[in-house]
Parts: C-alpha cells; structure tokens; sequence
C-alpha cells in the first residue's frame, strides 16, 4: 500500500476549509500538511478524512487547525463556529423591489431634469456673455 500525506488549506482565523491528498495534488503552495497514512481515508482525504463533514448545515468550517498539536486539527467548539456564523440577509419582497424601482426611477427622472436645467442655464448665461 501507498503512503499519502493529507494537506489542509487554512483560512485567516485558523479552520481548515479544505482538505486533499497527496495523491491528487501536485503544488502543495498554500497547504499545510496535517497528517499522513495508508488507506482510504489518506488517500481520498477530501471527503475521507474527517468523521464528520468540514462544515456543519449552516456552511460553518467544523475543525480548526492546531500547529503544534498531534493530531494537527480538532474540532472547534460550537462557540466558535457560533461566533463564525453570519445570518442571512432578508430577502425583499416583490412589492418592495418594486417600491425600490419607483423611487430609483424618480431619482434618475429628477437628476436628468436638473442636468438639463443646468445646460439651459449655461447656454443663457453664454448668449449674455457673447452678445
């Protein structure tokens, strides 16, 4: 049996984000080594190597990696995924969008009314000047 070694790739705050093999990398820039072994869950590191998936159901990084340690990675707490997690943004309604598209549309009715005011009054103010 082959001997593969298990990268990670590592986000600003520390939690692993991506897993892969040695097996199917070829540049390891960018990837810290976090293991190594024979077997299936080496070789097939991407989906292989954890017990449970790399982000829990709200798209949070399950494991956090430990530089120092032996294994070099642990699960994060639910604290911290906690900490990590962005609520969705509330979706508009269509009569909202289009309450939004009215105003916007008077705004631009409105800017395109004084830009031809202006003109106006600059090409009379030119008529005073060059008469």
């Amino acid at each position: 049996m082959d001997m593969y070694r298990v990268y990670a790739k590592i986000n600003e705050s520390g939690s692993i984000v991506e897993t892969n093999s040695s097996a199917f990398l070829s540049d390891t820039t960018g990837w810290v080594q976090i293991d190594e072994g024979m077997g299936d869950q080496y070789h097939h590191a991407q989906g292989n190597y954890f017990q449970k998936p790399k982000y829990d159901e709200r798209g949070i990084p399950r494991y956090a990696y430990v530089p120092d340690g032996d294994p070099k990675w642990r699960e994060r707490t639910p604290e911290e995924m906690d900490a990590d997690y962005v609520p969705p943004q509330p979706v508009k309604t269509v009569d909202e969008l289009a309450a939004e598209n009215e105003l916007l549309r008077a705004q631009v009715q409105s800017l395109a009314d004084r830009g031809e005011f202006i003109e106006d009054c600059i090409a009379e103010m030119a008529m005073q000047v060059y008469q």
